[in-house]
């Protein structure tokens, strides 16, 4: 499986050899020339890029994730995030909920530029963010309910590039012309709103959301050469879970096995700056409820996802905890 993303996602250490040189004058100059014919539309790409990773992981219906993204560039994005969720009180029926959590993604990246091989150019980056927000649960009937959410947050990326073998010389001043070696902070605020609806038949309950997130971005303190950006992101999801209980214990606790299914789309112009616009999971998880000994913990999930979209497909291992 390939990988894609946005090309400038780079930090640079250098290692020199005394090999021959393996590229020639005229596959130097062609490089050349595709760097500068494609400069402006590497530089927007990267930031749209920069925006939608954010934006993605930061996304509180979005979980761990491996992913290998298959076009012309090609990427390994590999998710893992610490999400908080817990009721703090009740008004008149309306729920009042503080969530938020830590959010990373590693990204190695292949073929920055036609021609270079991957063994030659490894660009690799980093992305942090962490948010803490207001979730609201306003029921409309007995299986509706309404959830608008207000988080906000900061983030961080971190770029790096290798340069190895016998083409690093001749590479290198070529590659340097890209935006590289530099890391940058960001602003957060995200809006989002969901709805919900639950239904229960015979020994099933079918739980039904949709949820639509707008995240705005504005990086700051940026470091090297990096101009810096404020973009706009917008992510929508939709998840079906058909829950039945196993009619069987683990140490005193029912276990309750969930169907799982959901859909995410990138909406907006640079729906595609992460090489995919969508993305599927088909998977299962088993359940357990621990609220009758009033622990902490009051609940805890373990199961498997398949990924799958356009140009991308992937895997995620679900490992949930309720407090």
């Amino acid at each position: 499986m390939k990988k894609r993303i946005v090309p400038a996602l780079i930090t640079v250490s250098l290692i020199y050899s005394n090999c021959a040189y393996a590229l020639t004058q005229a596959q130097i100059d062609a490089l050349q020339s595709q760097l500068s014919a494609t400069s402006k539309e590497r530089a927007a790409g990267a930031t749209a890029g920069y925006a939608q990773l954010i934006g993605f992981i930061s996304d509180a219906s979005v979980s761990g994730y491996v992913l290998d993204v298959d076009n012309n560039q090609g990427s390994d994005i590999n998710i893992v995030k610490l999400p908080l969720d817990h009721e703090l009180a009740t008004f008149d029926d309306i729920k009042m909920s503080i969530r938020g959590g830590f959010n990373y993604a590693s990204v190695d990246s292949k073929n920055i530029l036609e021609g270079i091989s991957a063994d030659t150019v490894n660009p690799t980056s980093e992305a942090y963010s962490g948010l803490v927000g207001l979730l609201f649960a306003v029921p409309l009937s007995e299986h509706w309910t309404l959830k608008p959410a207000l988080d906000v947050g900061i983030g961080r990326i971190e770029n790096s590039i290798s340069f190895n073998g016998a083409d690093a010389l001749q590479v290198k001043p070529l590659v340097d012309s890209l935006v590289v070696n530099w890391s940058t902070n960001m602003v957060l605020v995200n809006a989002g709103l969901g709805l919900g609806y639950a239904y229960a038949f015979d020994k099933y309950k079918l739980d039904v959301k949709g949820n639509y997130n707008h995240t705005v971005i504005s990086s700051f303190s940026e470091s090297g050469t990096f101009g810096g950006f404020t973009e706009q992101t917008d992510l929508l999801h939709f998840a079906v879970d058909l829950a039945r209980p196993w009619g069987v214990s683990l140490l005193g606790y029912p276990l309750t096995g969930v169907i799982h299914t959901d859909h995410t789309a990138f909406l907006g112009k640079n729906s595609n700056a992460l090489g995919f616009s969508n993305l599927n999971a088909f998977g299962y998880r088993v359940e357990s409820d621990f609220s009758k000994d009033n622990w902490k913990v009051s609940s805890a999930a373990l199961g498997f996802n398949y990924l799958t979209g356009d140009h991308v497909e992937g895997y995620e291992i679900v490992f949930n905890v309720g407090f």
